[in-house]
């Protein structure tokens, strides 16, 4: 898997006004139970409504977390990120959870007044593949707020599980049923394009997207034009999944639609559960963000 984690341009043939361009950073959730049926052939395990996340999954988004915090060495992504306008999550429990806990350090700084919400958008949901249940949910508005905190509750302690509960999280656009039954190709790149005209409209020029592999997999295969990175990387987007928790800094041209520079972090990368510290964690010990990377 290529890592790409330069902060310098790269150049594009596509000439944007500066008034159309914005930055957003594409996270895609932390190891979901989902992920580990998958890879066990688990038909069981995979036919169930909305999985959350893994143990594992839950320690790639603290080491997301301590990125956003500067506590893994890369000071100026912490910076970016802490700058973010907009937060927006797929309602997904997975997704859910990673923003709960690998953007805490954002959701809840003290380093600014007007710290940004979390807001739900079903529009960042999974795509529904034919059979596939773990795009669908059976929760609503701030249900999804409840189930995904109900899964955290596992693996942090108390107090984390109660600190993550007072975050302020906007769920009206999934007070009502946000997931499909069925899905084509075109009805995705709808769906993207819908989503692309609410952050034009929204008029932010920095906003952290939490989502899913074949959702963002479509969006760059749409948007990243020629030049935008070197061609392992295009590849790595277009034809394959991102890293659990990886962090895809993108400048996009609204106006064009086109994303015209990405660079890739990947903090969560080598990331393994340690049990000792897990079980500390459930009993009150650690906090969310690791004190180091």
């Amino acid at each position: 898997d290529v890592r790409v984690s330069s902060m310098a341009p790269v150049s594009s043939r596509v000439e944007a006004r500066p008034d159309d361009v914005v930055v957003i950073y594409v996270i895609r959730h932390g190891q979901s139970r989902w992920n580990v049926a998958r890879e066990r052939n688990d038909l069981f395990g995979m036919l169930r409504l909305d999985h959350p996340l893994t143990p594992l999954g839950v320690e790639q988004a603290r080491a997301l977390a301590a990125a956003a915090a500067g506590r893994k060495g890369d000071s100026e992504l912490a910076a970016e990120l802490a700058a973010a306008q907009a937060i927006w999550a797929s309602p997904l429990a997975r997704a859910l959870e990673t923003a709960l806990v690998g953007l805490h350090p954002v959701l809840c700084s003290s380093a600014r007044q007007d710290a940004p919400a979390l807001v739900l958008k079903p529009a960042l949901r999974e795509k529904k593949r034919p059979g596939g249940l773990d795009s669908i949910s059976a929760r609503r508005g701030r249900g999804c707020v409840r189930r995904a905190l109900a899964f955290l509750g596992r693996d942090i302690s108390s107090a984390d599980a109660a600190e993550l509960a007072s975050v302020q999280v906007d769920a009206r656009e999934a007070a009502r049923r946000w997931w499909a039954w069925v899905e084509s190709r075109n009805a995705l790149r709808r769906r993207i394009r819908r989503l692309l005209l609410d952050l034009e409209r929204s008029q932010l020029r920095a906003v952290i997207l939490v989502g899913h592999s074949f959702l963002f997999r479509e969006l760059f295969r749409m948007a990243i034009v020629e030049g935008a990175a070197p061609p392992e990387v295009v590849e790595q987007l277009t034809q394959r999944k991102a890293g659990h928790c990886d962090v895809v800094r993108c400048e996009m041209n609204l106006g064009l639609g086109s994303i015209t520079s990405v660079h890739i972090y990947s903090p969560a990368a080598g990331v393994v559960v340690d049990e000792g510290a897990r079980q500390r964690r459930r009993g009150g010990g650690r906090r969310v963000a690791p004190e180091s990377g």
